[in-house]
Formats: C-alpha cells, structure tokens, sequence
C-alpha cells in the first residue's frame, strides 16, 4: 500500500512539473495554435492529393450530347416539344446544352428529373419511347452536366460569411 502511496505521489510531482514547465513557456497564441493545428491535422494531409481536382475549372462535356443524346431527344421528345408544339412551354431544340455557362440549367435539371422518373415521354405516347439504354444515358450525362454546374456555381459565388 505504501509502494502505490510512492508512486501516486511520484505521478503527481512529475505532472505538475510538466505543467509548470509549460506555463513558463507563457500562453500559446491564436496564430501560434492555428499553425499547429494545421501541421498535425490529418484532414488537410489527406485533402492535399485532392487538392488540383478541387481547384481543376470543370468545363462542358458536349460531345455526348452531340453524338448520340441530341439526336434522341430529336427522335422522342420534338414531337410534343419543338418548333410546330411546346408543351410546357419547352423547346428541346432552343435549350443550350451547354449547361456550365449556359442559360438554360434549371429546364435541364426538370428533364432531368422528369426522364429520371420516366415521366416522359409518355406510356401513351409509344411512338416516342425511349429505350431503357438511351434514358440512362441521357440521364447520367445530364447529371454530371449538373453536379459540374452546381460546383462551378457554388465556387464562383460570393458568400456572406
């Protein structure tokens, strides 16, 4: 009992040196503190390899869209959205595919979710259907077209705080 007594008091002595030692040292800075924390953080060391991906300007993929999705659209969709009909006020053949810098994202974004959903072209409408192959392109094209969009947004817009 005597020996843990010894060695408790022994833990305490040397623990509060430690601390004595360090307030001598005087008291740490908000810059000091901040730099530290960079250094031993290991969210920044991993983000690093990652970091030209982040600051990469995402630019338009309009090739697919020219082969083969364009053309789909043409085929199942001008029919009741085009020149001679719009339903819903839609023109799939004015809408600017380029959806980083063009005007037009919010119409493609309904499409998208509207061909996601297979709400169009209509059961009703088979004449115009759309393979199950084609919907999933257009439908994953679109949406890399607009995560693309979303960022380069969020980075070029200011914020508040």
């Amino acid at each position: 009992m005597q020996t843990l007594r010894i060695t408790l008091l022994l833990a305490f002595v040397s623990a509060g040196s430690v601390l004595v030692a360090e307030d001598r040292a005087g008291p740490v800075t908000l810059e000091k503190a901040r730099k530290e924390g960079r250094v031993k953080s290991r969210f920044l060391k991993e983000g690093q390899a990652g970091e030209e991906n982040a600051q990469a300007v995402p630019r338009a993929n309009l090739a697919p869209f020219q082969e083969s999705i364009g053309p789909i659209l043409k085929k199942s969709c001008r029919a009741c959205h085009g020149p001679r009909k719009s339903a819903g006020r839609l023109r799939i053949d004015k809408l600017n595919p380029d959806l980083l810098t063009g005007p037009d994202v919010e119409r493609w974004r309904e499409i998208y979710n509207v061909l996601g959903n297979s709400e169009m072209p209509p059961a009703d409408k088979p004449d115009y259907a759309l393979a199950d192959a084609d919907r999933g392109n257009i439908v994953n094209w679109l949406g890399g077209e607009l995560k693309k969009a979303y960022i380069l947004r969020r980075n070029s817009e200011e914020r508040s705080s």
